[in-house]
């Protein structure tokens, strides 16, 4: 049965995530031309990052959550609905969401709002490392992420309950 993922493997899965996201910018730094001034490649690479991090709306999972078998789902492991999908994902990624509004705007209020986002989820997801393993994203959002066992043939199929035991019958009568 699936279970909810701990703070360690969590971890792993925002490195791997990490370094793709690396490669995904590094991509973006040999094919973009260098006379394209430095607030339209800042935007550029935060608008790749924010499309790559959608995956977990649209698969409920990025590629380093599906390498080790994590899956966003319902705090009881179920699989999750789109809506709080979304709701978790915009909340984990305000930070990132600001600033890019910020290089877009040259607002500077946006630029401390989003310091101030990206230090509140940090905080938010030390708190994973907690018994519930909830950070407060999942939290607020109702979503939990969970496990897969390899022994766990689907992540969506219903497992049936052990069956009954056979009714007792009474002794005959003499």
């Amino acid at each position: 049965m699936p279970h909810r993922a701990g703070f360690w493997i969590r971890v792993l899965s925002a490195t791997i995530d990490f370094i793709a996201m690396l490669c995904i910018a590094g991509g973006i730094g040999v094919l973009v031309p260098l006379t394209m001034p430095d607030a339209g490649m800042s935007a550029i690479l935060y608008a790749a990052l924010l499309a790559y991090s959608t995956l977990e709306i649209w698969t409920g999972a990025t590629p380093g959550k599906m390498l080790l078998r994590l899956r966003i789902s319902d705090q009881d492991c179920a699989p999750a609905m789109f809506w709080p999908r979304v709701l978790r994902w915009s909340t984990k990624w305000m930070g990132f969401i600001l600033t890019l509004l910020f290089v877009l705007s040259d607002f500077a209020l946006l630029y401390w709002l989003a310091g101030l986002m990206n230090l509140i989820i940090f905080i938010g997801c030390l708190h994973a490392a907690n018994d519930d393993r909830l950070a407060w994203h999942d939290q607020w959002a109702h979503t939990a992420v969970c496990y897969r066992p390899r022994s766990y043939r689907s992540f969506d199929a219903i497992v049936p309950p052990p069956p009954l035991p056979p009714p007792s019958t009474p002794p005959p009568d003499p």
